[in-house]
């Protein structure tokens, strides 16, 4: 996570070293008329607190009960009602278990997160995030327990729900045989490639990650590195008024982190300019909010190893290129195509354009 540019987080707290927060906050909760004792645990009653219901999937009580048809009588469990969710397991024989007032168990699956949140946050913060499939029950069942608990809400201000990473068009997980991990992904891109990637979708949409598209993002971020030492290695500014542009990408991260629109905004920058300036300018952009750079001092050492070996090969490559363009000229494509051939095989990638074709070393 340090190589993708994450930052740490301040804590990082274990549900195994905050049992007596949980069980301080269940027996809240009980005292407050909003938690029962069932024959198999503690329950949140959630017809104690109707209004919650909801905030975040946009459910209704009356749609649950109409789509439960039967069901609702039938809760199977200790549970008056099929809504209500669990504060307090009692334990099974040989399953983990904590001492506690109502018996010996464990922490139901939401109670865990109010409690550790209450404990380093307080009774109110700013942003919850998760994916998008933890709104409902779980983030729902955080908002229950945490506003009835302590009397203040909301208890978040701002909810944020990412899409799934996709593989292929489907979720990637270990039941389908399609997962791998960030150090496996490590292998094939670099961590900012990767970072770049992900990036470039909006955190709320799904995010397919195809061979396709994590090629098309190490090439979009190296040539988003190679502009940073252009301009590292410049003598002089653009003299560009980069105040529209500035404030196009603080627009868009003030639109829901819309860090797509962002990474557009700076690629439209430095596809036109170069110069001290714009280095200065993508270092705070590019390097401070987006974490997409690596430090000057790599830049400019990848960029001296790069020009040292493009000047090993530079006399041949040009060389190539001439007899290619003689070939191409006189329809000889079968040679030309074994020039490109040759280039390729020495990690040589030629680009074609109207001024005639430019190299650059993969």
């Amino acid at each position: 996570m340090d190589a993708m540019n994450v930052l740490r987080a301040d804590h990082y707290p274990k549900v195994t070293e905050t049992i007596s927060e949980i069980i301080d906050m269940i027996s809240k909760l009980e005292e407050k008329g909003h938690a029962y004792v069932g024959g198999d645990g503690v329950y949140f009653e959630i017809d104690t607190a109707p209004e919650k219901y909801g905030q975040l999937t946009g459910q209704t009580l009356e749609m649950v009960r109409a789509g439960a048809g039967g069901r609702v009588a039938d809760t199977g469990s200790g549970k008056r009602d099929h809504r209500d969710f669990a504060l307090w397991k009692l334990a099974k024989p040989g399953e983990p278990f904590w001492e506690s007032p109502w018996g010996d168990g464990r922490p139901g699956w939401h109670i865990e997160c109010s409690a550790m949140s209450l404990n380093h946050f307080g009774e109110q913060f700013d942003i919850h995030g998760g994916g998008h499939d933890l709104r409902f029950p779980h983030h729902e069942a955080e908002i229950f327990q945490s506003e009835c608990c302590t009397g203040c809400e909301p208890v978040v201000g701002y909810w944020m729900h990412n899409g799934f990473v996709n593989v292929d068009g489907e979720k990637m997980s270990k039941s389908l045989g399609n997962f791998w991990t960030v150090r496996e992904a490590f292998e094939n891109y670099t961590p900012l490639t990767l970072r770049y990637a992900l990036l470039s979708i909006p955190y709320r949409n799904p995010i397919d990650l195809s061979p396709e598209f994590l090629e098309d993002a190490r090439m979009n971020h190296e040539r988003l590195i190679e502009a940073y030492g252009v301009s590292l290695s410049s003598d002089s500014d653009s003299g560009t008024d980069l105040s529209e542009a500035s404030q196009r990408i603080t627009d868009a991260m003030n639109d829901d982190f819309n860090s797509r629109a962002a990474i557009v905004g700076i690629q439209e920058v430095v596809s036109q300019y170069s110069g001290r300036d714009i280095a200065t300018w993508l270092e705070h952009y590019a390097g401070e909010v987006l974490g997409l750079l690596p430090s000057s001092e790599e830049v400019l050492a990848i960029r001296d190893r790069a020009d040292s070996a493009r000047a090993k090969v530079a006399e041949k490559v040009e060389a190539l290129l001439k007899k290619r363009e003689i070939a191409r000229q006189s329809k000889d494509w079968n040679r030309a195509d074994e020039i490109r051939d040759e280039l390729t095989s020495m990690d040589v990638i030629v680009e074609d354009g109207p001024d005639g074709p430019t190299w650059r070393l993969a």
